[in-house]
């Protein structure tokens, strides 16, 4: 995985919780041999049977993304490219979007007003949805 933006970190308690869930679903899953990385020796294809979507909220929304849009295929490895956030030291639950989560958008940045709004890409919405917290998508 290119470390640099293909991925999403998530701050440290979450990152547990996710780790517990995976390990629920997967016999098989490392999250020792790569220091950032969870993984499996399972195809991607197999583990996104076994495995749950994963969704968090920011703010008043809700995301969701299927299995499918957060493993990697590595030789001979699928990797879960969901990380702990290495810069949330002082837990302040702060997340960072690389291309993982964000090729699944239309975002628009209004800088006047400081708010960045997204929207599904239509390419991508069987993968992930948005919704408001209290429904379900």
């Amino acid at each position: 995985i290119d470390t640099g933006s293909s991925f999403l970190a998530v701050p440290p308690e979450q990152y547990h919780v996710l780790q517990d869930s995976w390990r629920k679903d997967l016999s098989d899953l490392d999250c020792k041999t790569d220091a950032t990385f969870c993984q499996s020796h399972k195809s991607c294809t197999e583990v996104a049977k076994l495995v749950k979507p994963v969704g968090f909220q920011i703010g008043e929304t809700i995301f969701d993304l299927s299995p499918t849009a957060y493993l990697h295929q590595g030789e001979k490895i699928c990797q879960f490219a969901i990380a702990e956030n290495p810069l949330d030291q002082h837990n302040n639950g702060n997340f960072l979007f690389g291309d993982l989560f964000l090729k699944h958008f239309y975002s628009i940045y209004d800088y006047d007003q400081e708010l960045i709004s997204l929207g599904v890409n239509i390419h991508s919405q069987s993968l992930v949805q948005m919704y408001p917290k209290g429904q379900k998508g």
